[in-house]
């Protein structure tokens, strides 16, 4: 009998083991990234050990996630994270492997992942361009109109069916005759707790137009201006500004944009950058920072409706997204007055 329930109990115990294996034969990879990253860094980041009883909460705190998502991310129970959880990842591992990018969790390989991390980081933003001197004749004159802070508006790319705006800042400099810019913007549209980032770039002048080309390591973006030195313009600019999705399809997409000049550069440009960019519903930004009166002007800007042409008799809609600069200048340099001399809007391009 005590022969017997040993080898019951065997049985049993090889039972139970096999059951334990299975889920670390079956883990996402992104668990197995994880586990990688804290047996390599952790303990210099101030972690718990991977197998430690603490290392839950102390990984929740550290990488600012729910102690649920910590507990699913170490036990495989998650094989996508959020694009806001990998942003936030990102940012822990970042205090030990500087050019650390949240794509990297996705990959499908952990060997793949370790190669992609061990790989020294090349500067991608070394690029060469013979541009025409014609845009830069006016340096001075063009310094004035294109250098400072802006304001930017634009229906969501990822909410725009919830018309949702997307607030972002916009800071243009200038040494040594080249123009750089740094554009803020927040990742997944409604997820507002998301961390803020930024793009970089280049600004180059080109006849009548001015091209900002920028990108970072997820994909790129542009805005076109008309260069228009008129003192319509002077504060208040239209663009057209495009990018990719970050999540499905990752498709081109292209958006209309109100960019509103800030009187005066704030004393703490990443500050004012992080308070100032978020995504709300289009009521709730317009009125914040134009007031009510302003929900149907600004409205016809983002949207940009496409003018109706007679062709062979019949209404044919234009195909083409065309900017109404002549809507705009006229309409929106009153809207900016009101919202200047109006002591109730906490607009974020007033200074102060």
């Amino acid at each position: 009998m005590s022969q017997s329930r040993s080898t019951d109990d065997g049985a049993a115990g090889a039972t139970e083991k096999v059951k334990r294996r299975r889920p670390a034969a079956n883990q996402p990879v992104v668990t197995s990234i994880l586990k990688y990253l804290i047996g390599q860094y952790g303990s210099g980041l101030g972690l718990p050990g991977w197998d430690d009883q603490e290392f839950v909460s102390g990984f929740a705190k550290k990488a600012k996630i729910s102690l649920g998502t910590a507990r699913n991310l170490r036990e495989g129970l998650s094989s996508h994270p959020q694009a806001k959880i990998r942003e936030r990842l990102a940012g822990l591992f970042r205090e030990a492997v500087p050019h650390f990018e949240p794509q990297w969790l996705l990959y499908q390989e952990l060997q793949q992942f370790i190669d992609r991390l061990e790989e020294q980081p090349k500067d991608r933003k070394t690029i060469t361009l013979s541009i025409p001197a014609e845009g830069f004749r006016h340096i001075d004159r063009l310094q004035r109109w294109l250098c400072g802070v802006y304001v930017c508006y634009r229906y969501s790319f990822e909410q725009s069916e919830e018309r949702l705006i997307a607030r972002e800042v916009l800071h243009v400099t200038q040494r040594s005759g080249n123009f750089s810019f740094k554009m803020s913007f927040v990742p997944g549209g409604a997820e507002t707790d998301q961390d803020m980032r930024t793009f970089d770039g280049v600004v180059l002048p080109l006849g009548d137009s001015v091209f900002f080309v920028g990108w970072n390591d997820h994909r790129g973006r542009s805005l076109f201006l008309h260069c228009d030195f008129a003192a319509e313009s002077k504060d208040c600019r239209l663009g057209i500004l495009s990018s990719t999705r970050l999540s499905s399809n990752r498709a081109p997409l292209a958006a209309c944009t109100v960019i509103v000049k800030r009187q005066s550069e704030p004393k703490d440009m990443a500050r004012f950058m992080r308070e100032t960019t978020l995504c709300r519903p289009f009521d709730e930004i317009v009125d914040a920072d134009f007031g009510e009166n302003a929900r149907e002007h600004l409205a016809a800007f983002l949207c940009n409706s496409p003018p109706v042409v007679e062709v062979g008799g019949r209404s044919v809609p234009d195909t083409v997204l065309r900017l109404n600069l002549f809507r705009f200048t006229v309409g929106m340099p009153p809207i900016y007055r009101a919202a200047l001399n109006n002591p109730n809007l906490k607009s974020p391009f007033k200074s102060g």
